[in-house]
This record gives C-alpha cells, structure tokens and sequence, in this order.
C-alpha cells in the first residue's frame, strides 16, 4: 500500500470516528433481559464443571440459543419451557459425544 492510499485510508477511518470499539452482540442481547431471565438462560452453563470443555462448548452452545429464544417475540411462558429444553439438549448431546468418544477410545478415562 503506498503512503497515498495509507493516508486516505486513516482520514477516512477517523472521519467515521474509528476510537470507538464496535458493540458485541452479546452485550445487546444481555442488556434487554432482566436478572432472572438471565439466569434461566445461562443455566446450561454448569455443564462446565461436570463437563469440562467438552461440557463448556454445549453449555455455551445452549446459553446462546437461550438468548436468543429470550430476544424473541414469544410469550413469556414458551420461553421458559423452550430454555429448559434447550439445556436439556445440550446436556443429552454432551452425554452423547461423551458416549461416542467412549465407544471409539475405549481406554480414554482409564488412569494408570
């Protein structure tokens, strides 16, 4: 890139008021949500302790769904019951890969 080009490029980018760090989604969808539904949405977020990272990625797979659901145009009581089920899910699908990883490496938890 030549010094020309290099210039534009910084007059534009401070022109648009480059300083300020771009929004997360996730700060948006936590922010329209009150305390508890926040809680019953990050509830599949335990798989992490009981599951570690493979528990950590379902877990956070089924938060972020939760957010979603909670972000809809739904009645209050649907989503509740499609959070619930949602980390549900995620909690059979760790059991699941867990069982799979099991059948193909038969010896991984054994510890000698």
């Amino acid at each position: 890139m030549d010094m020309k080009n290099l210039e534009k490029a910084m007059a534009y980018e401070s022109s648009k008021g480059g300083s300020e760090p771009p929004k997360s989604k996730l700060s948006g969808m936590i922010k329209n949500l009150k305390w508890y539904e926040i809680i019953v949405a990050c509830w599949p977020i335990v798989l992490i302790t009981v599951g570690g990272a493979i528990g950590g990625a379902f877990g956070g797979l089924a938060c972020a769904l939760n957010f979603k659901i909670f972000n809809a145009k739904l009645s209050k009581p649907l989503k509740y019951i499609y959070s619930i089920l949602i980390g549900i899910g995620g909690i059979l699908l760790y059991l699941v890969v867990v069982a799979a990883l099991v059948a193909i490496f038969p010896n991984i938890f054994n510890k000698k």
